[in-house]
């Protein structure tokens, strides 16, 4: 998923480095990060349930990360 020691406080950041790493496509991105600006919450329905799944544990992971900083 994210790098090994991929860490970050925003959101689009952690999206741009599963973009990177191609588990997102560049639309993906877009839709959530429009998503999570219009309903000011983390809104994964509009992708596949696959990439929800990948978002969901790549910010699990950087929370456990972001503990340890």
């Amino acid at each position: 998923m994210s790098n090994k020691d991929f860490c970050s406080d925003g959101y689009s950041s952690i999206l741009e480095n599963l973009r990177d790493n191609e588990y997102l496509i560049q639309e993906d991105v877009d839709v959530l990060i429009k998503d999570a600006f219009e309903k000011k919450t983390i809104v994964l329905t509009n992708i596949s349930e696959e990439k929800a799944e990948i978002v969901r544990r790549a910010l699990l992971e950087n929370s456990k990360r972001r503990k340890f900083e």
